[in-house]
């Protein structure tokens, strides 16, 4: 735990990594909100004659979705997407500044490269995934 001045309020403050439970949940959220968002525009358009076709006819479009969804979030004002802010965490650099959106970019790329690296962060005291480490950010509670 590290003091941190927080940018909104300029006080101090003790800084609390997110936990791989929080970080999960948010995923989870997240993924819930594109896939209820992508059902619902096939239903209403008749995309495809189920959701399954659906997700597999347009797989690479769904990538591009995530891709710019996660980037204008975690690399915008918040630092966070929707599930990251019903949790209440945040993306920081390891200097405890925020990010811009090319480090979102890079470390959504390496997310999906390096996805096992998710594991690393249940055993280091800063709770980072590989691909936090390789993009020099750690995931704190607001």
């Amino acid at each position: 735990m590290d003091d941190i001045l927080d940018e909104k309020g300029y006080e101090a403050r003790t800084l609390k990594y997110a936990t791989f439970l929080q970080r999960c949940i948010a995923f989870l959220i997240d993924i819930l909100l594109i896939g209820i968002i992508c059902f619902a525009l096939n239903r209403t358009f008749g995309i495809a004659p189920t959701f399954y076709l659906f997700v597999l006819l347009n797989w690479w479009k769904l990538i591009l979705i995530l891709f710019f969804y996660f980037v204008l979030f975690e690399g915008g004002e918040y630092n966070a997407s929707i599930g990251k802010q019903m949790m209440h965490i945040r993306f920081l650099d390891e200097d405890k500044r925020t990010i811009n959106y090319g480090i979102a970019a890079l470390h959504f790329l390496l997310s999906i490269i390096l996805f096992l690296g998710i594991f690393r962060l249940l055993f280091n005291s800063n709770h980072q995934t590989l691909a936090d480490k390789f993009c020099k950010v750690i995931v704190v509670e607001q």
